[in-house]
């Protein structure tokens, strides 16, 4: 009678204790071989995995699933009726999430008003055409829009941030400064050290309520130069020093693409729009004595925009060209007297020329505006620095700036 319940409800025997210490492929093949449908790899269950400790007493499912769930498996339903041994699967998510704000790695100081940045920091920060100004962008405490390189420090106005390059006040330090300005005239790559001064600084730097940027651009210890031609523009530098070892020069040219550019300027919904822009710099240096050292520096830039915009359905028209050169001549005289007091003098001149001739059609009316600017601008600077003790002061500077 035993025999034959057995046979009508089909009762497989299953393989049996004891299972410590056994390979778990093997006692796996026993319930194999005791007809259960079990399905695993040997990529699932490796060769070297042994059973450690009896499973308890249940049934021969319940039995089998207690000898793999040591090794992180479990078995599944499988097609026609199979039994499949896959890994458990990990949870997705975590009970506890722990968020921290990020922190900008191109200062490598704690955050504080200044920064002293080096040429390596500008040549691996992540900047759209190797510009100065969208480098400083990264900086803590500084803003700006996505399509503009001009900066504001601590949430002042653009126009309230000095930028000085090589002892020099720029006065129209931007590309297209009328039209978003999306980069200034610094090469990042001809950098070799940015000071920024977000707070904090002395009477002597000047009026300004944003911040001042100090620029001082490489002096030449090795002779070389790079050609770059890439998507955004293209760029030129040469560095020389000189056969004596004392005097050095330094070469910088840029061009932008139009077709580039006008993904980077906001101009409104004119069909015709064709931005341009190039700057140049060159800079001189010769030390005449370890305690005396000339320099003179030349900056270029040039822009032009033609932009046209038709709307046929209400007849208007409108159409401008506008044209900026910017030119800046300084040279520069660095004297240290003894070892605590040295003086610095700066002799410039410069002129902005600005052009703006357009014409507007407005329901009829025709407008046209014919706008030519030039700005000639001189100017004199010294002052003297001296260090008493471990603090460093500063004699009142002397400036005598001239605008036609």
């Amino acid at each position: 009678m035993l025999c034959a319940l057995a046979l009508a409800f089909q009762i497989p025997a299953v393989a049996g204790p004891p299972y410590s210490g056994r390979p778990l492929v093997e006692v796996l093949r026993e319930f194999q071989a005791d007809g259960i449908d079990l399905v695993f790899s040997s990529a699932v269950v490796r060769n070297d995995w042994t059973v450690k400790t009896e499973p308890p007493r249940g049934t021969p499912l319940e039995t089998l699933a207690a000898l793999v769930a040591p090794f992180d498996l479990e078995l599944r339903d499988g097609p026609e009726g199979a039994l499949l041994l896959i890994p458990t699967p990990k949870p997705l998510f975590i009970t506890e999430i722990v968020v921290t704000p990020s922190r900008h790695t191109v200062s490598r100081q704690e955050q504080s008003t200044r920064f002293q940045l080096t040429r390596e920091d500008a040549l691996t920060a992540p900047s759209s055409g190797s510009d100065v100004g969208r480098f400083i962008q990264l900086l803590p405490g500084v803003t700006a829009s996505d399509n503009s390189a001009a900066f504001r420090i601590r949430g002042s106005a653009a126009r309230d941030a000095s930028i000085i390059l090589d002892g020099l006040e720029l006065y129209d330090p931007y590309h297209l400064q009328a039209f978003q300005s999306p980069y200034s005239l610094i090469d990042g790559n001809s950098v070799d050290t940015i000071d920024v001064r977000a707070g904090g600084y002395t009477a002597d730097l000047g009026d300004r309520h944003g911040g001042f940027v100090e620029i001082a651009t490489l002096v030449p210890k090795e002779f070389g130069g790079e050609v770059e031609i890439g998507s955004l523009n293209s760029r030129f530098t040469f560095r020389s020093p000189t056969r004596s070892g004392r005097g050095a020069l330094l070469l910088s040219a840029r061009t932008w693409y139009t077709d580039a550019l006008f993904n980077h300027t906001e101009l409104g919904a004119g069909e015709d729009s064709k931005p341009g822009y190039q700057d140049f710099y060159a800079k001189g240096n010769f030390a005449v004595s370890p305690r005396l050292a000339l320099s003179a520096h030349v900056l270029f830039g040039h822009d032009s925009l033609l932009f046209q915009e038709t709307d046929e359905e209400v007849n208007e028209n409108e159409a401008v060209d506008v044209e900026t050169r910017n030119a800046n001549l300084w040279f520069r005289v660095l004297t240290a007297w003894t070892p605590s007091v040295r003086s610095e003098t700066t002799v410039s001149v410069g002129r902005i020329d600005k052009l703006r001739d357009g014409d507007s059609n407005l329901s009829g009316d025709l407008l046209h505006v014919n706008d030519d600017r030039e700005v000639d601008f001189a100017g004199f600077r010294s002052a003297t620095h001296w260090t008493i003790g471990s603090m460093p002061r500063t004699s009142t500077p002397h400036r005598t700036p001239t605008i036609r």
